[in-house]
């Protein structure tokens, strides 16, 4: 009898630790989906890019026409990937550039030695030195 509770006890042991595997495979799945769902990324049609106003604070700089710059902006901004809300119509900095994509407006701009692209009323992104070094070669 002692012999059957045993294996019984055994069992229940094993079936325990298989849940909890499950369970485990189950909310890590779930944190995975709910990660790269939250994730905000920048939505424009890169083949209707014809071309891209550049200002600095109120003044136009110039027009991009060059399929070639325009490629590499937009394969830059494509890349982001940002879980930071942006609340405001444009960065309160003395010093920032303005992108103007169809209809979409691009801020570039240097805060505390960080380097951010950021979309009024929908995303920051926190961009690397070479990427935004890349950006000002190509606006200014």
């Amino acid at each position: 009898r002692r012999l059957r509770v045993g294996k019984f006890m055994n069992f229940i042991r094993i079936i325990q630790s298989k849940f909890l595997i499950l369970i485990t495979l189950i909310l890590a799945i779930l944190g995975f989906f709910l990660y790269s769902t939250s994730t905000r990324k920048i939505n424009f049609n890169p083949e209707k890019i014809a071309r891209i106003e550049v200002f600095s604070k109120e003044r136009k700089i110039k027009d991009i026409n060059s399929p070639n710059k325009i490629d590499d902006i937009v394969k830059i901004l494509k890349q982001l990937r940002s879980r930071t809300e942006s609340v405001n119509d444009f960065p309160n900095l003395e010093k920032y550039y303005l992108l103007k994509i169809e209809e979409l407006n691009v801020y570039i701009y240097e805060n505390d030695k960080k380097y951010y692209v950021e979309v009024p009323y929908n995303a920051i992104y926190l961009i690397n030195k070479s990427q935004y070094n890349k950006l000002l070669e190509i606006v200014k």
